[in-house]
């Protein structure tokens, strides 16, 4: 891959026909989640799997609880990785009363982030 211009000046990367073919075989999502989780800024946290939000976890005590629907225990509360960013964001819309649900399938452990 080869830099058109630095990224101050709205530049990005040029995938040429080999690097567009490693894509398509090693999957552009596995491709994703290693630019935007591995190898920037992944973050991990509790989440309720009740309510869909985030989770304490007292680390001395190793008590996980859900602050708003005061659930508690390893079978509600559920450790998830996701970009700091993504937090940060859900942390934003919470601050103007737009709430974000972290779902999580209980079988699969595929999050997924809704509004209701």
């Amino acid at each position: 891959m080869n830099s058109v211009s630095t990224r101050a000046h709205g530049g990005g990367l040029r995938i040429g026909e080999m690097e567009r073919d490693t894509l398509l075989a090693q999957g552009v999502s596995n491709t994703l989640r290693d630019r935007l989780i591995e190898q920037s800024d992944r973050y991990k946290c509790w989440v309720c799997k009740v309510c869909g939000l985030f989770a304490t976890y007292d680390p001395e005590t190793k008590i996980k609880e859900c602050l708003v629907c005061e659930t508690e225990g390893d079978e509600f509360i559920k450790q998830i990785e996701l970009p700091y960013a993504t937090k940060l964001v859900i942390q934003e819309l919470i601050g103007i009363n737009i709430v974000p649900r972290v779902l999580v399938d209980p079988d699969s452990g595929v999050v997924k982030i809704t509004v209701r």
